[in-house]
């Protein structure tokens, strides 16, 4: 599968592959913290979002969430 021309890294942006049954999925991710230095609680508090790199992730993972636009085959299981 040749790489779209979204999903060539930036300096600031290593992707993530991952081969999986469905396909290698490519992702970049974003970290967001909150607090100030001062609230020690909120300080250790970290959010990671993964995002699709390129169309057929997109289609895998709604695919596999059972969002419609999903690639056909990919079905959500379980309850």
């Amino acid at each position: 599968m040749p790489d779209s021309p979204g999903a060539r890294p930036s300096p600031v942006q290593v992707p993530l592959r991952v081969r999986t049954p469905h396909g290698e999925l490519s992702m970049f991710s974003t970290m967001a913290t909150f607090g100030a230095p001062a609230d020690v609680t909120l300080s250790e508090l970290a959010i990671e979002l993964f995002y699709p790199l390129d169309d057929f992730t997109t289609k895998a993972l709604r695919g596999l969430a059972g969002m419609p636009g999903g690639m056909p085959g990919h079905v959500r299981t379980g309850s």
